[in-house]
């Protein structure tokens, strides 16, 4: 990120700059009182192409990022806080760390991201367990319109598919109760 100051009469303009994980600009704004935020919305609605931006511990609370193309975005430690997320493509992105409270992740793709110790505390469309027997691991699940999709290790699929495949291996109660439950949501 990359902040340059122009004084005006009365107010400030602010130049942001988005780079990529290389250090390449993809999108610049300015505008008086700029953000990081006001910067992003802004390059979202003209559907600029986003992969590989570096958002490291950015301030996005409340952000409108709908159908954003997030993937394989740095977000680590961003305060995405009740930010829109619906549709957002987040497809490999490191969301390490990030806050995401309150945020909407409806039909968000979270194939291969990394959410480890995110903070998804009432994400809506979201739901999350803890498969302590077999994996340990957690298990991320996105209500998508018609299903949910569920991220769990290296797995992305649909509940379905994720049944299919946990009656074909280890038959786990805890990934099974979960289904039932998800089913009913």
């Amino acid at each position: 990120m990359f902040y340059k100051f122009v004084l005006t009469k009365n107010n400030i303009m602010k130049k942001i700059k988005i780079k990529n994980t290389s250090g390449k600009v993809i999108y610049t704004h300015t505008c008086e009182n700029n953000t990081m935020k006001i910067t992003l919305e802004k390059a979202v609605l003209e559907s600029a192409d986003l992969r590989n931006a570096y958002l490291y511990n950015a301030d996005l609370r409340n952000a409108d990022l709908i159908s954003a193309n997030l993937r394989n975005a740095n977000l680590i430690s961003a305060n995405l806080y009740n930010a829109d997320l619906e549709n957002a493509n987040l497809r490999n992105a490191d969301l390490r760390n990030a806050y995401l409270e309150n945020a909407n992740l409806r039909d968000a793709d979270l194939r291969n991201a990394d959410l480890e110790s995110a903070d998804l505390e009432n994400a809506k469309k979201y739901y999350s367990f803890l498969a302590y027997d077999t994996s340990k691991r957690l298990v991320h699940c996105v209500k998508h319109e018609k299903t949910w999709m569920i991220k769990a290790g290296c797995f992305w699929g649909t509940l379905k598919d994720l049944e299919e495949k946990v009656l074909q291996s280890h038959k786990s109660n805890v990934y099974l109760h979960n289904i039932e439950l998800l089913k009913t949501l």
